[in-house]
This record gives structure tokens, C-alpha cells and sequence, in this order.
């Protein structure tokens, strides 16, 4: 079952409104609070007071642009993220449905003639063109040309798409939970799919287990409220799909980067220790009010 559940933002956290009748935060809220973003601030303001005084440009608006250089980037890497994401979520849901074959065909056609408009001017230069900046086109393209390639590999059979899961106490969207096979072994795995370059951020881990808890407990729930009818799943590997945007292949991290399924135990463990201090620490009882009855 797939739920349409709309999220609600008070202060920094992104809020599930219905999570078994009362509001929770989402797992990237969760995650979130390792990140110090004033930190991230300070050191772009420090670089730009040291280049400042060892520097003789004197141009007041390039530093204050550079002050904020790494907001703007970071900007722009998330509309990618969101471009990509886009496709990948069409491709995945036209396995069931025809009309999200429609929808992907809609997604594909502007990138496919601006590609074969761009690639008519640098018939010489393939290489360069396929990672030219400048081209959006061409990486969205290939990232998802190599994240399709990657799907039929593994044999995937997608069984939710951007599914809404409540755990105790928190709620979150899963990118991807499907079957794969590798090595002849079929297994239900729940997986998110990034985008970025070579990293692999330790928060990515946390997610992965908060969110296969809470899969797994919403299944207990589901199949409580249904007298057993069904047996709930259990999810037996959990990964990130990473589409590099240097490189533009589809990497899996459990062939190349960090063995979140075996590491799964003590990843949850450390998800639900953190969530139980966001709880503590945040005043989340005055953000659910703000919710209900809007800001004071």
C-alpha cells in the first residue's frame, strides 16, 4: 500500500503529520542533527577573512560572493539530485504502469534533443562533451542511461517507489524498496539512491537503517491490523545507488563502498539512540503545536 502523505516543516525539522495519529519527525531530520551548518559557515567566513589579508585583490562583492560560494554549489547540486531523481522515480514505476512509461518519455525527450543538438557541434570531442558543465543534458542522460543499465543487471523488481514508512516515534520516504539478484540469491532490499561525487557520508548509513526499521515495523503493524492475513517482510540488504556525478556511472555500495547490510545492527542501533536525543533535545511538543495551530 502506497501512502500520499504530505510533510510540514517547523523550524529545521520536516515533519510527518500522521504517524499512527500523531506527528514524528523524518529520518533526515534525524540524521541531520550530526551536521553543524553554523561550523560550515564560520570556516567559509574565516577562509575569506584570511584571503582578505594575504590577498591584494581589493573587491568587496567577490568576497562576499565567496563568503556563500559553497550554499550556491550546494544549491545547484541538489536541483541535479532532484532533476535525476525525477527520472529514475519514472523509470522505476513505468515496470507497472504504462503511463509513467509516457511520463519518462516526457522526462528523456528534452535532454535527448538537446544531446543530439550538442553532440551535431563537438562530433570530434565525445569525451569532453559527454562531462561538459555547461551541458546538463548530457550528464543527466548517461547517469541515467547507467542507472538503468545497473536496474537490469541486478534484475530489479521495484515493490514500493517513494514509500512512506512509520517507526516509532519518526516517518520517512524510501527511495526504492525491490527485489535484486545478484549471483543467482534474490533478495528484498530497501535502497536510497544518491547523487554526488566519490563520498560516502556517514549520516547515509543512519538513514539506511532508520529506515529499514521502520519498514520492517510497519509491516508488524500492517499485518496486526489485518489479522495476519499477510506475512510481514523483512528486508535483507539495504544499500545507497550512487550515481556519480564525476564519473556518471551507477555504483552500488555494497560492491563498491561501505557494507551497510552487515553493518545494519549497529547502524539502526545508533539511528534510534539518536532519535530518542532529538526527541530529548528538541522542543519538538511547541513544532507540533505550530503545525496544528500555526506559529505563535
Amino acid at each position: 500500500m502506497t501512502y500520499d502523505i504530505k510533510t510540514k516543516t517547523s523550524d529545521k525539522c520536516r515533519i510527518y503529520p500522521d504517524n499512527h495519529g500523531s506527528p514524528a519527525p523524518s529520518v533526515t531530520s534525524i540524521s541531520g542533527c550530526l551536521m553543524k551548518f553554523g561550523l560550515i559557515q564560520w570556516a567559509a567566513d574565516e577562509a575569506v577573512k584570511y584571503i582578505c589579508k594575504t590577498s591584494d585583490v581589493d573587491d568587496p562583492r567577490l568576497y562576499e560572493s565567496a563568503r556563500f560560494a559553497y550554499k550556491n554549489i550546494s544549491d545547484e547540486a541538489k536541483q541535479a539530485g532532484t532533476d535525476i531523481h525525477a527520472i529514475c522515480e519514472a523509470y522505476l514505476r513505468s515496470y507497472h504502469d504504462e503511463e509513467q512509461g509516457a511520463e519518462l518519455d516526457k522526462l528523456l525527450r528534452p535532454l535527448e534533443e538537446a544531446w543530439g543538438e550538442r553532440y551535431s557541434n563537438h562530433m570530434f570531442q565525445p569525451i569532453d562533451f559527454a562531462i561538459e558543465v555547461s551541458n546538463a543534458a548530457a550528464p543527466l542522460l548517461i547517469m541515467f542511461r547507467n542507472f538503468k543499465a545497473w536496474c537490469e543487471k541486478n534484475q530489479i523488481e521495484p515493490v514500493h517507489i517513494e514509500q512512506v514508512v512509520h517507526g516509532d516515534g519518526y516517518s520517512g520516504r524510501v527511495d526504492l524498496i525491490a527485489y535484486r539478484t545478484a549471483k543467482g540469491v534474490r533478495r528484498l532490499g530497501l535502497y536510497d539512491i544518491k547523487t554526488g561525487k566519490g563520498s560516502y557520508y556517514p549520516e547515509w548509513g543512519l538513514q539506511l537503517g532508520g529506515y529499514a526499521e521502520a519498514f520492517e515495523y510497519f509491516e508488524q503493524e500492517s499485518a496486526a491490523d489485518y489479522d495476519h492475513v499477510f506475512e510481514a517482510r523483512e528486508i535483507e540488504e539495504i544499500g545507497i545507488i550512487k550515481l556519480n556525478k564525476e564519473t556518471l556511472k551507477a555504483n552500488f555500495s555494497e560492491d563498491r563502498g561501505p557494507k551497510y547490510t552487515q553493518d545494519r545492527e549497529r547502524l539502526t542501533r545508533a539511528f534510534l539512540h539518536l532519535k530518542d536525543f532529538y526527541w530529548e533535545f528538541n522542543d519538538l511538543e511547541k513544532q507540533f503545536a505550530e503545525i496544528k495551530n500555526g506559529p505563535a
